[in-house]
């Protein structure tokens, strides 16, 4: 991992260091916060593992798809449930019949008929007016993306080509896949879902708001004074003091 990524991986794990305490409760009170912050807590773990199977550990290699096909098992497992509550809800038996797994039952599938369900799972709730039934059952938006990123991550860990090389670069996709999605889950939800507390907890919105700078750890050497550059994913004008995009790409101001 290059040093930009190593620097707004560190900015990852700050934000996630925020949820502790009495911020618990509070990020807590908004169930799609606190599934973000849960989502962008495995997405770091994920980093981690995929970088050191990158480096070419084999333990590493066994670590990235261990875990990979833990996240998987938990989203699957949600939305198994979901659906077939829904299917229950709407006596539909063809649909019931498909799902109702436990999560043992889940656990104990081989890869491949993981990779097969976890596929039946993302079409089913992808099918004409299926988002909308399945929302007051717990899907949201959100989840059904979950869902996805984590069965691309698990099928590219199975399908590893042989050759080092084209390993390498698989890896290599799989953890610029991570950033991204982790990017756009602060950009777009995160950060905005925070402006809540703006006003009524401004102590936990500026922690927040510092948590979102990005160390600057790529920055060319200047001159000997051994200060630190900086770049932050907050705005460093206007009035608003709210945190804007992560995916800008960090510099470090004269």
């Amino acid at each position: 991992m290059n040093k930009r990524l190593a620097a707004k991986l560190d900015m990852y794990r700050s934000v996630a260091d925020i949820r502790t305490g009495a911020n618990v409760a509070l990020i807590g009170s908004i169930a799609a916060l606190n599934d973000s912050f849960t989502s962008h807590i495995a997405t770091i773990a994920m980093i981690e593992s995929l970088d050191l199977a990158r480096s070419g550990f084999a333990v590493g290699g066994a670590a990235a798809k261990t875990l990979a096909r833990t996240q998987l098992e938990s989203s699957m497992g949600e939305v198994d449930g979901i659906i077939t509550a829904y299917a229950a809800a709407t006596s539909n038996a063809d649909l019931l019949a498909q799902v109702n797994n436990e999560i043992s039952d889940i656990e104990a599938m081989a890869d491949e008929t993981l990779r097969v369900h976890a596929t039946f799972l993302i079409g089913k709730i992808a099918e004409p007016g299926q988002p909308a039934a399945l929302l007051p059952y717990g899907l949201s938006p959100a989840k059904a993306t979950l869902l996805g990123q984590r069965y691309t991550t698990f099928h590219g860990l199975i399908n590893l080509p042989d050759e080092r090389a084209q390993q390498e670069s698989a890896y290599i996709q799989l953890i610029e896949a991570q950033f991204e999605s982790a990017d756009l889950r602060l950009d777009l939800i995160m950060d905005k879902l925070m402006r809540q507390f703006r006003e009524t907890q401004p102590a936990l919105y500026l922690t927040y708001k510092e948590s979102r700078v990005i160390n600057d750890a790529a920055g060319g050497g200047g001159g000997g004074g051994g200060s630190s550059s900086s770049s932050t994913s907050s705005e460093s004008s206007g009035s608003s003091g709210e945190p804007s995009s992560s995916s800008e790409s960090s510099s470090s101001s004269a």
